[in-house]
């Protein structure tokens, strides 16, 4: 009876450590996760939505419906998420890892975007922005998005032997120049307040009119 006790209990723990295992190849199928983000290309960008129901995302709000489809609960916020997983060198950046950006050294981080591909010394991140919606953009090459670069940061759980797919199911589709921009402008708004500006009455700019007053010859 103790035998057969313990031989299942074995089998249990077996079952328990395969089912394990399972789900986190599940979840660290990174071509998957980039896969599945490039659906939503194109769609606009949304202040505080996190879902495509509501017609588009920000930036947080992408990153955290895309992973929570592969089971990883990610915080609401850029900043917080920024705080989430461990710390990677960028030069061992890989698809599905979350690349944060600042405005300054010592500002707080104000946008985050997902690695969806890694060539070289180019790393292309697929992201929500305020200036072009969601879209693709080449950190290497986007001054505007290099300059203000942060950190790189792995959420996915397992061992991070990446190799890149032959399954032509999960090809990365023909990138056009309109998804793949080399250059961004600033961003016309993102998830940091305005600063207010007082403007001068135009008015009060103008030079005073004065009539002409015509005299008899």
């Amino acid at each position: 009876m103790k035998n057969f006790l313990l031989f299942t209990l074995f089998l249990t723990s077996i079952t328990k450590l395969n089912a394990t295992l399972a789900s986190d190849s599940v979840l660290i199928s990174r071509d998957s996760i980039v896969l599945f983000a490039k659906n939503y290309l194109g769609l606009p960008y949304r202040y505080a939505s996190r879902s495509p129901a509501r017609g588009g995302f920000d930036c947080s709000g992408f990153t955290m419906f895309v992973l929570k489809k592969f089971g990883i609960h990610l915080s609401p916020s850029s900043s917080a998420q920024s705080l989430q997983g461990d710390k990677i060198l960028l030069k061992n950046a890989t698809p599905g890892d979350l690349v944060f950006f600042r405005r300054s050294k010592q500002g707080r981080v104000f946008h985050v975007a997902l690695v969806s591909k890694v060539v070289k010394d180019s790393i292309f991140i697929i992201h929500s922005t305020s200036h072009g919606g969601l879209r693709i953009d080449n950190l290497a090459t986007s001054h505007y998005w290099k300059s203000k670069y942060k950190s790189v940061r792995n959420v996915l759980p397992g061992a991070r032997n990446y190799t890149i797919t032959t399954d032509n199911n999960l090809q990365e589709p023909i990138m056009t120049a309109d998804i793949i921009a080399g250059t961004e402008n600033p961003p016309i708004q993102d998830r940091q307040p305005f600063e207010k500006i007082n403007l001068l009455p135009t008015l009060a700019i103008l030079p005073k009119w004065k009539p002409t007053v015509l005299t008899n010859q």
